[in-house]
């Protein structure tokens, strides 16, 4: 289940993150003809959103889940 959260944060998020960084960040991604200043922003934008999306999940969604598990049980 943790790897379908991360991936559905990745997959909505990163979208919106690298539109706002490449918009940020314009004047470099336009002098640079090769393209790797691109390639870096990427990635590093990457794994930010990454890092982001698995604190999400547990911080709040983890221990949301368990609290949900633990209540289900009858004494």
């Amino acid at each position: 289940m943790f790897i379908l959260y991360t991936g559905l944060w990745v997959g909505l998020t990163l979208p919106i993150s690298l539109s706002i960084a490449f918009s940020l960040l314009k004047p470099i991604v336009i002098k640079d003809t090769t393209g790797v200043s691109m390639l870096v922003i990427a990635i590093i934008v990457g794994l930010v959103n990454t890092y982001l999306g698995v604190k999400v999940i547990e911080k709040y969604i983890q221990p949301r889940l368990e609290k949900r598990k633990e209540k289900r049980h009858f004494s």
